[in-house]
């Protein structure tokens, strides 16, 4: 009955989203507030990690990529269940929910490959599998947090990629609009 309160005590949990899904904005407007303690941008944008089981939809794995280093360390600090958080610099570092070990049988160690958009594809919305690169990248850690846990009715759990995959692939993630929220 007390794990919620538990790990809200020190995971420090956003209390807002805001998803502008538009081009441009400037958060640090936002982060100057007097009431701002912590800000954290992601994108509003997937990939597909390639190698699941067929039927499994990447949309309900594949958590949006955060942009900066604040995720995990201001905000969002989950609990480390097993190894450790994905550096923010290494664009070949995720870190997964429980749910997602238990599903598929993969843990710390173990590789999975994301596949992203091209610029194209996502400046036009075009639907269908990503064709953009590969990133092979290696699960580094088991979290949880208010934000990062596994959701009722998703057995499949949930992968979250390091702000470096943002960083060494903006225009796979949000084209060339430069949009993150």
């Amino acid at each position: 009955a007390t794990s919620v309160d538990r790990l809200l005590d020190v995971t420090e949990p956003a209390t807002l989203a805001v998803t502008l899904n538009q081009g441009a904005f400037d958060w640090d407007v936002v982060r100057a507030m007097p009431q701002v303690e912590s800000l954290s941008a992601f994108a509003v944008s997937g990939y597909a990690i390639e190698g699941l089981p067929s039927g499994v939809q990447a949309d309900d794995l594949a958590g949006f990529p955060f942009v900066d280093d604040e995720i995990w360390r201001t905000l969002e600090r989950p609990v480390v269940l097993e190894g450790r958080l994905p550096d923010s610099s290494r664009a070949d570092e995720v870190a997964v929910s429980s749910n997602f070990v238990d599903h598929f049988g993969l843990g710390v160690g173990d590789p999975v490959t994301l596949r992203l958009y091209t610029p194209e594809q996502l400046d036009s919305m075009e639907e269908g599998a990503p064709a953009g690169p590969a990133v092979g990248a290696t699960i580094v850690g088991v979290i949880r947090s208010p934000w990062f846990s596994d959701q009722p009715g998703n057995p499949a759990g949930g992968l979250a990629p390091s702000p470096g995959l943002y960083a060494e692939f903006p225009d796979n993630i949000v084209g060339t609009s430069g949009a993150v929220n």
